[in-house]
């Protein structure tokens, strides 16, 4: 996450003595892994990110769930595997990321998980394709959730730019869908959530930030967000990143994508926050998205707690205390760089 992507006003909301002495904890045990060079990990991650589901209804080309590149079974999350998360280490979790890879509001207990997290007091954010705010119900109904931001995706300012890129997307669709969700919470008189449209800018799309700015205005949301790009394929790179090269996360060496200021060695996200998919696998970020590097599976024999601190997650660490080059999932990895413009 970005911090262009946090409201600082809710995510102090969410605060407790609990909370406040689990973070301590967390960043002694980062200080002290950085100096010792050596896994020391206190406290559990004040930050998680739970997958609803793996499905989408999208074909997005550079995303590895629309170009059919999922390596794992496209499963919805459990209600009692939530239960069981949110019951261990519900307490001590700052800040929840209800999305991974997959579109979030096709699970059937979407709303349900919001509940439960927001009895817990935690700040819940989403991110969505903008497609299921259909109608009056389901829309007060995920506004009365408690959820405290929503992202929706938005890469166009008509529809030809828009299903460039949201390949299976339907434009009008998503702008009826963010006027009905700013419509009903302010009929409802609520706070929240906070409404994020996030543009991905693209060689497509880049002509059109002004428009998505007086867009965004006209729709009455929050906030507007430009992202940079994440590619997955290099055989189809040069079609989407943008022309300005500023605008870029990437640069070309040798015709060959390569991030741009990439890690030399650590990762402060191994210690601060966690990645649990849908099929209840522990991992050890959003950029593991086939969970190659997963660490254990949440059962009830098998505890959270327990997998974050098992010997494989703490290997894991050490090896990124003193290089990540071997590692493939680091390619993309943006810890050193700003994501936004």
């Amino acid at each position: 996450m970005g911090s262009q992507e946090i409201d600082w006003t809710l995510t102090a909301k969410a605060a407790s003595a609990k909370r406040i002495i689990n973070s301590i904890k967390s960043i002694a045990g980062l200080a002290l892994s950085t100096i010792t060079r050596k896994s020391i990990v206190c406290g559990i991650p004040p930050i998680l990110t739970i997958e609803p589901t793996a499905r989408c209804n999208l074909k997005c080309p550079q995303c590895i769930t629309g170009m059919g590149n999922v390596q794992r079974e496209k499963k919805d999350m459990s209600l009692d595997t939530f239960k069981q998360i949110i019951k261990e280490i519900g307490d001590k979790i700052w800040y929840l990321l209800l999305f991974n890879q997959g579109e979030p509001l096709l699970h059937s207990d979407f709303i349900e998980f919001i509940r439960l997290a927001k009895q817990k007091r935690i700040y819940v954010t989403t991110s969505t394709n903008g497609h299921f705010f259909n109608d009056e119900n389901s829309v007060t109904e995920f506004i009365e959730s408690g959820i405290d931001t929503v992202i929706i995706s938005l890469d166009g300012a008509d529809p030809e730019t828009y299903s460039s890129y949201r390949q299976g997307g339907n434009f009008q669709r998503v702008l009826q869908g963010i006027e009905r969700l700013v419509s009903i919470r302010r009929k409802l008189k609520s706070k929240t959530p906070k409404i994020f449209i996030q543009c991905l800018v693209t060689r497509t799309n880049e002509h059109q930030l002004e428009e998505m700015k007086k867009l965004a205005k006209e729709l009455g949301v929050d906030r507007l967000l430009f992202k940079t790009f994440q590619i997955e394929s290099n055989d189809s790179a040069d079609e989407f990143l943008p022309a300005r090269k500023e605008w870029r996360r990437y640069q070309m060496n040798s015709e060959e994508v390569v991030i741009k200021n990439p890690r030399k060695s650590g990762c402060a996200r191994l210690w601060y926050s966690s990645v649990i998919l849908s099929d209840g696998r522990v991992v050890p970020c959003c950029f593991d998205k086939n969970g190659q590097f997963a660490f254990g599976t949440l059962t009830n024999q098998a505890s959270f707690e327990q997998i974050w601190q098992s010997a494989a997650y703490h290997k894991f660490r050490e090896h990124l205390l003193t290089g990540n080059k071997t590692i493939g999932i680091c390619r993309n990895c943006t810890q050193s760089q700003e994501v936004y413009l």
